[in-house]
């Protein structure tokens, strides 16, 4: 993934939550009503302000000019909090799993160097009820054990 697409992700992201957030505000203070016509109508608004504030990136005025003129043009059908909520759950998988493929890189490194300099990496694969599971040489790992000679340098559970 190249950089300008980690910076959309991670700005698209941000857009949606605080949209999603700015509705939910204005719905506990009675600003806005819980139905879609009012919640579409609030977040048609809240893009309008967005863009003119130059709230985001200039990578999403694109995203924000499209969303504008639906808003316009289809009204309470245009759907913005449905659209924001599945965009939310997406790239927060998105984002989530760049982040584990980048510890995952990381760690891969690390033992990749430290073997090659001789140190005896000793890995374990217990992945019962492990909620991020990395690998090393394409063996599921959940523990490692770093050693020079006798001596036990690092254990990292994962």
């Amino acid at each position: 993934m190249s950089e300008q697409e980690k910076t959309y992700n991670v700005n698209m992201l941000k857009l949606v939550r605080e949209g999603l957030t700015a509705l939910a505000d204005a719905q506990a203070e009675k600003r806005s009503l819980q139905n879609p016509v009012s919640e579409t109508h609030f977040l048609g608004n809240w893009i309008i302000t967005a863009l003119k504030e130059k709230r985001f990136d200039i990578i999403l005025a694109g995203d924000l000019k499209i969303w504008l003129q639906e808003s316009r043009t289809l009204g309470k059908n245009a759907n913005f909090k449905q659209r924001f909520e599945k965009i939310e759950r997406v790239y927060t998988q998105i984002c989530e799993l760049e982040y584990k493929n980048l510890t995952q890189f990381v760690l891969e490194d690390i033992l990749t160097e430290l073997d090659n300099e001789g140190w005896l990496i000793e890995t374990e694969s217990s992945c019962k009820q492990v909620a991020h599971i990395l690998y090393f040489r394409h063996i599921p790992i959940t523990h490692v054990l770093i050693r020079h000679g006798e001596t036990s340098v690092a254990y990292l559970l994962l």
